[in-house]
């Protein structure tokens, strides 16, 4: 189904009533040589189209608008320089768990759930099923994630970052997760960095890309305890010690964090002309 306006109803209708293979076949060879056709009612068809597009989340048109707004922020900002992708735990995170479970129940029966939860996996259907629930945990942690980590126009754990620019997208069972790009502040010269590190006359320089490199970015899979996690972990772990215990939050983080390289989440790459 299309929606175009009143006005342009019959041009669109006369315009695909007079389509034939062979003009579809010559548009498409214009298509691919100059990303654009010279036959007027596929260009009318095609412009309708877009308008249409524009309004619908994910669609072709939307990617582009997108794309178009993070070439303004290059041409403003420079060169983005981290590439970030968060997907929340929205099946058995502990915070998720509760909002799901507070929304559908009174108090005291939501505490017996809870202390039951941990015992039977077939809950977790709670979470799954609320995906109202499911938007408020992601917005709260998406948040928190800007705020606290990110940071714009202070230090934070990635440098002073100066502008940001992110997108929401669902995966195959409607879970959503964020792409997003960030810009260091004074970053104009980011392209010509490699060059300018491996200049000899600039060791001071080298230096201290490296020493702020180091600073934010730290690499160390351990496979071997990635393996003792799949193997060991249960559908619910208790929380009460992390929750109560920085060191044990520590640890459990730092575990966690190697689960999740060790797993190598990877998400399917989208074309765009």
């Amino acid at each position: 189904m299309v929606r175009v306006a009143k006005d342009s109803f019959h041009r669109l209708e006369q315009a695909y009533a007079n389509l034939t293979e062979d003009r579809l076949k010559r548009a498409e060879v214009e298509m691919r040589e100059t990303r654009t056709t010279s036959d007027p009612d596929i260009s009318l068809l095609l412009r309708e189209l877009s308008i249409f597009g524009h309004a619908q989340p994910l669609s072709n048109e939307s990617r582009l608008l997108m794309r178009r707004k993070i070439q303004a922020l290059d041409i403003r900002a420079g060169m983005p320089a981290i590439w970030i992708t968060i997907s929340p735990n929205d099946i058995n995170n502990p915070v998720k768990m509760k909002l799901a479970i507070h929304r559908l129940h009174d108090y005291e029966s939501a505490k017996e759930l809870l202390a039951d939860l941990r015992e039977k996996y077939d809950r977790i259907a709670l979470s799954t099923m609320d995906p109202v629930s499911s938007a408020i945990f992601f917005h709260r942690e998406i948040s928190l994630f800007f705020e606290k980590y990110v940071n714009t126009g202070r230090e934070s754990i990635f440098g002073k970052i100066s502008h940001y620019y992110a997108t929401v997208e669902t995966n195959e069972r409607g879970s959503l997760h964020l792409h997003g790009l960030l810009w260091l502040d004074g970053n104009m010269r980011l392209p010509n960095l490699i060059d300018d590190m491996a200049n000899p006359a600039e060791e001071a320089y080298r230096a201290q890309v490296i020493r702020y490199i180091d600073s934010v970015f730290h690499e160390c899979l351990d496979e071997d305890a990635g393996k003792a996690v799949r193997q060991e972990r249960k559908p619910i772990d208790p929380v009460e010690e992390v929750m109560t215990s920085t060191s044990a939050l520590t640890a459990a983080f730092e575990d966690e964090s190697n689960f999740i390289a060790y797993c190598c989440r990877a998400f399917p790459h989208i074309h765009l002309p």
